[in-house]
């Protein structure tokens, strides 16, 4: 079934939500039943408004997600029966079009995040420690040789 991207309404945000969290799940181990709940609330009450968003969809089955702010990628989850069927990558080619060379943070002990990351052109920048999940460090990896979209360039 061909794959849709399409730009986020506040209708999607209940499976996105799903998405997310069986998508946590399987990445980050480490997160409790508690520090999902935070995080969740944290997303739809204060988070989901300030990004843009994409949405990818099989037929009428919402399948993944991708968030940014900037040029940073801040969320990107696809539904972990679909891992694997190219939706990660469709989402980061959609954003590259529109925005690259992008940034993103993804958990250092988040093997396959970083593993997906290099494979689309990331690279480490830097880490940076989460207040709320000590001992655990987010990686910025950022695209040095991507396209530069962004608003204004080769001006």
């Amino acid at each position: 079934m061909p794959l849709a991207i399409k730009e986020y309404k506040t209708a999607d945000l209940d499976r996105m939500m799903t998405i997310w969290r069986a998508a946590t799940v399987v990445a980050h181990d480490f997160q409790s039943a508690a520090d999902l709940d935070r995080d969740e609330a944290m997303i739809r009450n204060e988070f989901i408004d300030k990004t843009e968003s994409w949405t990818a969809w099989e037929g009428n089955r919402l399948v993944g997600f991708i968030s940014l702010m900037g040029d940073m990628i801040v969320a990107l989850f696809v539904d972990p029966a679909r891992h694997r069927g190219g939706i990660g990558s469709a989402l980061i080619a959609h954003v590259n079009e529109l925005h690259g060379p992008l940034k993103v943070e993804v958990f250092a002990e988040n093997a396959n995040g970083v593993a997906f990351y290099e494979k689309h052109g990331f690279r480490y920048e830097r880490e940076e420690e989460i207040p709320h999940y000590p001992g655990h460090v987010q990686w910025i990896m950022a695209q040095p040789d991507a396209p530069n979209r962004s608003a204004g360039a080769g001006k």
